[in-house]
């Protein structure tokens, strides 16, 4: 006859476990960019690669996200009414 266990074991805490844990990786990860991204800036390099890809970022020259769901939506006039309507107040 075996013996019965009546409880289960406890889990052993490990620190992996709270690293790996979401909310902790929420809280560590931006942190971590603050401090090591200024520092990269510092790199010569890097200050061209970013310049590159602003001046790319300019010359594509797309078009505002929202004009273009305006124009979609509009049923063909591209203009707003200035004038809003007027509510009749109940009394």
């Amino acid at each position: 006859m075996s013996k019965i266990r009546y409880f289960q074991v406890r889990e052993q805490w490990r620190l992996t476990d709270f690293l790996f844990n979401p909310m902790v990786i929420m809280m560590v990860l931006p942190l971590l960019l603050i401090m090591i991204l200024p520092k990269m800036m510092n790199d010569p390099d890097t200050k061209e690669d970013f310049k590159q890809i602003s001046n790319m970022a300019k010359m594509s020259e797309f078009p505002e996200m929202s004009e273009m769901f305006t124009s979609l939506f509009s049923k063909g006039s591209a203009k707003v009414n200035a004038k809003p309507k007027q509510v009749k107040k109940r009394q």
